[in-house]
């Protein structure tokens, strides 16, 4: 279906409106992927759950306090990936999780409390 509004579903070969969990819509193709695309300009682009009402790929997460999750499969939430073997915390500069918070435009140090910036 070649309408802007419909997404190539791989598992029933169907043309859907919305992509169904845990799939994410991408313009670039018009398919329902896994995960979205990384990118060599940017950090590419990140799947925002909580969007309707198509769950999309984004370059910035548009659901307020979600940030972008490199390690929980390019998605975007509310609380990054930290565990005893990948720690990231929720840089409020970048809106992004980071292994090392932001020293632009003000220095930023991390906090394994409220794993934040």
């Amino acid at each position: 279906h070649a309408s802007s509004n419909y997404y190539g579903y791989n598992v029933t070969k169907m043309c859907v409106t919305s992509c169904i969990s845990p799939t994410f819509a991408w313009d670039g193709s018009r398919v329902c992927i896994d995960i979205c695309p990384s990118s060599l300009v940017n950090s590419g682009y990140f799947g925002d759950p909580m969007t309707t009402p198509t769950r999309k790929c984004f370059l910035t997460c548009q659901t307020t306090g979600y940030y972008r999750d490199i390690a929980a499969s390019r998605t975007c939430v509310q609380s990054c990936t930290y565990n005893t073997t990948y720690k990231t915390y929720k840089d409020p500069t970048t809106m992004s999780c980071e292994a090392v918070c932001s020293t632009y435009p003000q220095f930023l140090y991390a906090d394994d409390n409220i794993k934040s910036c």
